[in-house]
C-alpha cells in the first residue's frame, strides 16, 4: 500500500543555513520513498523576489518527492509566512499530514488543514519542544496562542529524546502520544571527508595547525560566544600555540555580534568565520579539524554531534539535552558546563595537548556509537514503520 504524506515544513533544502532538523527530514524524505510512500512538501521559497501579488510558486518533483514552495514573508527571519498556502485545500488530500518543528506558520497551518479535512496529522518536533526557540515576542505570543492549541490537533507526536517527551507534555501533549524516533545520519557521507579543506581553501597555511570546528546555526542560544572569548583566553595563557579555530554556519545578524567581539579581543586571525558552505561540502569540513566543540547554552539533540561522530572527531559538547546520552565522558568525548566557564577553556587546553592519536582513539569510540545507534537506514525503517500503524489506527 503506497502511503501519500503531506509535510508541512518552514524550510526545505536545496540551499544553505538550514539547520539539522530541516536536512534531516529531507534525507528522511528519500528513504521513505524508496519504502513506498509518496511525500508532498509545502514549504517557503526564500529565493523569490516576486510581488506578493502575481508569484510563481515554484513546484519540483524528484523520485517521488513533490516540492512546492510558496512565496513567502518575513523570509529573512525565522519566521517566513506564506499566505498563498491555502492553496494546498483545494487540492488532493493525503492520508497524513505531517508538520515538522514548532513555532512555525507552515506547521500551523498544517494543523488547521488537518482539522479542516479531518486527516491524521502529526507533529514531527525535531527538537523544537523548548521556549528557547520562543524567545522573540513574535514567538511569544504564537506559543500562548496558536502551538498549545494547535498541539491537539495531533494523532502522535515525534519527539527525539525523552527530555522533549517531558517538555511536549508540559506544554500539553498527552505522554502516550508521544513516539520517540532519536535521529539518525548517513554514516558513510560523514565519514569518507577528504582532509585537506581548509587548506585547499586558503583559509590554514600550516599542516601542523590544530583545528578548532564549531558548526552552528548563528544565533545566541549556540554558545559561540562562550566558546571565543575561551579560545582566546587560552591563547592568551599560552600565545605559541599553533592553532585556529573555523566557525562554520549561515551568516545571520548575530554574526555580526560575534565578528564584534573576536575583534575586540584581537584574534581576527586565529578566529576565522566560514560562512554559506553547502552541505555537500561538510564531510569535507569535518574530516579537516581535529576538535569539534558544541558549546550551546541550549539544545536537543544536535545534528552536529552525530555528524562529527560519523568524522570520527574528538568532540567537546555542552551536558545538555540528547547529547548526554551519546557522550560518555571522558570515553566518547568531554563534557563542558555552561554554567561554569571556566571549563571550555580547560578541556580545549587538555584536548590540545593530546597526541594526534588520542584523540582519535576518543574520535573512534565515539564512531562506533554513532554506526551502532544513529544509522539513518535504521531509524527511518523504525518511522516507516510508526507511519504504517498511524495511518491505520489514528495511533
Amino acid at each position: 500500500m503506497t502511503l501519500n504524506l503531506l509535510n508541512f515544513i518552514p524550510y526545505y533544502p536545496p540551499g544553505v543555513g538550514f539547520g539539522g532538523a530541516v536536512k534531516r527530514t529531507a534525507s528522511q524524505h528519500k528513504i521513505l520513498v524508496k519504502n513506498g510512500f509518496k511525500i508532498r512538501v509545502v514549504t517557503s521559497d526564500l529565493r523569490n523576489t516576486s510581488s506578493m501579488t502575481t508569484p510563481p510558486i515554484q513546484t519540483e518533483e524528484t523520485k517521488g518527492i513533490t516540492v512546492i514552495r510558496y512565496p513567502a514573508f518575513l523570509k529573512q527571519t525565522s519566521y517566513p509566512i506564506t499566505p498563498m498556502i491555502i492553496r494546498e485545500l483545494r487540492k488532493d488530500l493525503p492520508d497524513i499530514v505531517i508538520s515538522t518543528l514548532l513555532w512555525n506558520f507552515q506547521a500551523d497551518f498544517g494543523a488547521f488543514f488537518s482539522k479542516s479535512k479531518k486527516i491524521p496529522a502529526i507533529l514531527d518536533a525535531c527538537g523544537s519542544a523548548t521556549l528557547q526557540y520562543g524567545n522573540t515576542i513574535l514567538k511569544r505570543v504564537h506559543y500562548n496562542i496558536l502551538s498549545r492549541m494547535n498541539l491537539r490537533s495531533y494523532g502522535l507526536v515525534i519527539a527525539q529524546t525523552e527530555i522533549e517527551r517531558t517538555n511536549l507534555v508540559e506544554f500539553g501533549v498527552d505522554y502516550d502520544s508521544v513516539f520517540i524516533n532519536e535521529p539518525g545520519l548517513n554514516i558513510q557521507e560523514f565519514s569518507s571527508g577528504q582532509t585537506d579543506f581548509f587548506i585547499r581553501n586558503g583559509l590554514v597555511k600550516n599542516h601542523d595547525e590544530i583545528i578548532v570546528l564549531c558548526v552552528a546555526r548563528i544565533s545566541p542560544e549556540k554558545g559561540v560566544d562562550w566558546l571565543i572569548r575561551s579560545f582566546e583566553s587560552l591563547t592568551r595563557t599560552d600565545s605559541r600555540l599553533l592553532i585556529k579555530l573555523m566557525i562554520v554556519g549561515a551568516e545571520t545578524s548575530y554574526s555580526e555580534f560575534l565578528k564584534g567581539i573576536v575583534q575586540q579581543l584581537g584574534i581576527t586571525k586565529k578566529v576565522l568565520f566560514v560562512e554559506n558552505i553547502s552541505s555537500a561540502r561538510m564531510p569535507d569540513v569535518y574530516s579537516s579539524a581535529d576538535i569539534v566543540v558544541i558549546p550551546s547554552y541550549g539544545e536537543n539533540f544536535p545534528q552536529v554531534l552525530l555528524e562529527a561522530g560519523a568524522a570520527g572527531k574528538f568532540v567537546i559538547a555542552s551536558r545538555i539535552g540528547g547529547m548526554a546520552k551519546v557522550i560518555r565522558d571522558g570515553i566518547t568525548g568531554y563534557f563542558v558546563d555552561p554554567a561554569n566557564p571556566n571549563t571550555l577553556k580547560d578541556t580545549l587546553s587538555f584536548a590540545i595537548h593530546l597526541s594526534k592519536q588520542e584523540r582519535k582513539n576518543v574520535g573512534n569510540k565515539l564512531k562506533q556509537y554513532v554506526i551502532d545507534n544513529h544509522d539513518e537506514r535504521m531509524v527511518v525503517s523504525k518511522l516507516a514503520q510508526k507511519l504504517k500503524i498511524f495511518a491505520q489506527t489514528g495511533y
